[in-house]
């Protein structure tokens, strides 16, 4: 696989289509970037913590963990073929039919290259976030969705 790796102080600015080789990822020194993916369809990039509504006795109203980032706050930079997430919205919870709980990613802590998208920093795997519904962690450690 040949992985791209984006390093030092880069500041992509424009529509950018950027892509590994053989099935090889973008990459912001050794960590893969998120993307945005499908909310219906797209693999659970990470995962929050429980949201207690309604509140107990009752059960949950969605019980899952799972987070998938579905908006790119700054939508022009692809990684094989999918938009790069430079700060973004989120959903939590588990189908049918869609996940309940809304989120958002936080500026990146990992991409300590700095690497930009019109000076705000790519998000990459291992990254944060927060679930609205009870200003709980997300961590973005589970897929980068390319």
């Amino acid at each position: 696989m040949g992985h791209l790796i984006l390093a030092g102080n880069l500041n992509l600015i424009g529509v950018l289509h950027l892509a590994g080789t053989l099935g090889g990822k973008v990459k912001v020194g050794l960590s893969e970037v998120l993307v945005q993916v499908d909310l219906a369809t797209g693999p659970a990039q990470g995962s929050g913590i429980l949201v207690l509504l309604p509140p107990p006795p009752a059960a949950p109203l969605n019980p899952g963990l799972d987070v998938k980032v579905i908006k790119s706050f700054n939508p022009t930079v692809k990684a094989n073929g999918k938009l790069v997430v430079a700060l973004g919205d989120c959903m939590q919870g588990d189908p049918p039919p869609l996940p309940t709980w809304p989120g958002m990613v936080l500026p990146s802590m990992k991409n300590i290259g700095a690497v930009k998208i019109s000076g705000v920093r790519v998000n990459v795997l291992g990254d944060a976030g927060l679930t609205m519904a009870n200003g709980g962690p997300i961590t973005f450690g589970k897929a980068s969705g390319q």
